[in-house]
This record gives C-alpha cells, structure tokens and sequence, in this order.
C-alpha cells in the first residue's frame, strides 16, 4: 500500500503510538485527537490516548478516555481496569469497584484488578471481601510488595494484628526500603502491644516522618513522640494521604468576608460521651472558654442518643452550642 492510498486514520495513529512509545506524550494526544477526528469509534484510539494523558498526569481527560474506551469495547479488560484506576482516583468508589469487577470477570488471572479491587473493597469498608480480592492477587503471583503492603492494612483493620505483622514483615523483606510498610507495620505493632519490635521500628519510623517518606496516624505518633513539629509534619501528610490522594478535589472558593461578635470555634469527635476518654476530658476544656469571647459549637459524628454520658458532656447552657 502506497502512502497516498494509505488509511490517513491508521498513518495518525501509527505515528501516535510511536511518538508515546518515545515518551513524547503531548505530540502524541495530539495526533490521537486528529485521528478521533476521523474515527471516534475506535477504542484503541481513545485507550492509548488515555495512556498519555495519565503519563501527563491529566488524569480527569484519562478518565473520559477509558470510559470512552471500556464502552466502545465492552470485552476489554484492560480498558475497563484502567477506567477502575481513574474512578477510584476520583473517589468514586462503587463505579469503580464495578469497573474492577467487570475486568476480573473478563480476565480472571488479571493480579492488578484484583489488587486494586480490594483496595475500594477496603475504602469501602468491606474488609472480608478486600482480603478474599488480595488473596486472589498474591495466588496468582509471584510474590508482590504492593500486594502485601495491601493485604497488611486490610488485617490491621480486621483486628488481626498478628497476620497483619507478618505481611507488613513480609512486605519490607521484599521491598526493605519501603517507608509506607515500616509506619503500618509499627502501628500494628503498637496495637498488638509487641513492645520488643515496635521499639526497634520506632527510630526509623520517625526519621521517615520527617523526611515525609511515610504517612503515620497521629495517634499512633503521638504514642512514639512528643516532638511537636515532628507532630506537625506528620498530622499534615496523614491528611493529604488519607483525604486527598485519590481525590479530585478543587480549590474550595473564597467564601465572602464576614464578622462576629465572638470567635466561634468548633470541636469535632465521634466520641463525645462521658463513656470515652475524649468525652470525658473535653468537657473541663469547653467550659474554660470564656464566653464573652468564643461561641464553642460541638460537633458530634455520631448518631444523636439518650445516653446520660452524652447529655453530660454536651448538654449545658455553660458549654455553648451544641450540634449533633
């Protein structure tokens, strides 16, 4: 076939994949896009297209370009994980475990699926069925850090903190300089009161704080340190890891100037009743406040109750208002 006569669609394509496979991404999408222009049913299109656009990290575009993808061919297993991977970063968590079940459902021996299958499964908190999904990752193999890191944090979570030590022990052995690991494997330790290990972990645990390479609950840091700016660093990339990481989240708008007579100031918990330590100790904190000063608004996470240590901690006139 001669250039002239050649399939202009095919050529564009040809040239984008070549131009992605030399990490050339946006030359790439854009010819993509020429080639869409001529045959935008073609799935092959839209999928490399998707795998450029997640190399340029525009992950929103990828996530149109996988759906886009999966639907045009609906026995595409890949496509149809790759469209999991960009919902669960949205946080869209019942799509995309919906995504991931279609693609172990076309592709049985896919391991990433099912690994990432029992990430949502966990997110989800569905913890039995996020460890049968990782147990089907590890047996089909070879052994896999991420798998085991994975399989270690859904254990910790089930409260089976002794497996969930031999995972995470598992997981370092495979991959010694895995951060992540070393800060869940400690929790777990301190949880499962194995005071010999977890003091061993505890050094480096801290210096892997500090130097942002891993993420530590505050409250398990705070059982290992009382170094505030080390407290700092860590409650800030705690947040970011567990509230933003796999969240398309936009800038919150500036919200119009307003003023009030007293500063208010809002307490949050799940826990505000006599029956539990935070209940217990916050209420000597909300009557302190000096009234002619601060409104305290208490926040209560959980469903209102009867509860004689509920209406103790929260309901007097001394303490504000109180919002459950």
């Amino acid at each position: 076939m001669t250039e002239a006569t050649a399939d202009p669609q095919q050529a564009l394509q040809t040239q984008a994949d070549s131009l992605q496979d030399a990490g050339r991404h946006q030359e790439a999408i854009a010819l993509y896009d020429q080639a869409l222009a001529l045959s935008p049913n073609i799935a092959d299109l839209h999928y490399n297209k998707g795998l450029s656009l997640v190399a340029l990290r525009l992950f929103g575009d990828a996530l149109t370009a996988f759906e886009a993808a999966q639907r045009l061919d609906p026995n595409w297993a890949e496509a149809h994980y790759n469209y999991g991977t960009m919902l669960e970063r949205d946080n869209r968590l019942t799509e995309a475990l919906a995504a991931f079940d279609r693609a172990v459902r076309l592709t049985p021996s896919m391991a990433a699926a099912w690994r990432n299958r029992a990430g949502v499964l966990a997110a989800l908190d569905r913890h039995e069925d996020a460890l049968a999904s990782i147990e089907r990752a590890r047996a089909l193999g070879p052994l896999n850090a991420r798998a085991e890191l994975n399989r270690g944090g859904i254990l910790v979570a089930l409260q089976r903190l002794a497996e969930a030590q031999a995972a995470l022990e598992l997981t370092l052995r495979l991959d010694p300089d895995n951060a992540v690991a070393r800060g869940l494997l400690l929790s777990a330790t301190v949880r499962n009161c194995d005071l010999k290990r977890s003091s061993a972990l505890r050094q480096q645990v801290l210096y892997d704080v500090a130097a942002r390479k891993a993420s530590l609950a505050p409250i398990t840091l705070l059982t290992i340190s009382d170094d505030l700016a080390l407290q700092k660093i860590g409650a800030e990339d705690y947040a970011k890891t567990t509230l933003a990481e796999n969240a398309a989240i936009a800038p919150a708008p500036r919200p119009p100037a307003y003023a009030h007579d007293r500063l208010r100031i809002a307490y949050m918990s799940s826990d505000l009743t006599r029956d539990h330590p935070v209940g217990a100790h916050i209420a000597g904190l909300l009557e302190r406040h000096d009234r002619t000063k601060f409104e305290v608004i208490a926040l209560a996470l959980t469903a209102a109750d009867d509860s004689a240590g509920r209406a103790a901690t929260l309901d007097t006139p001394r303490r504000g208002s109180v919002a459950v």
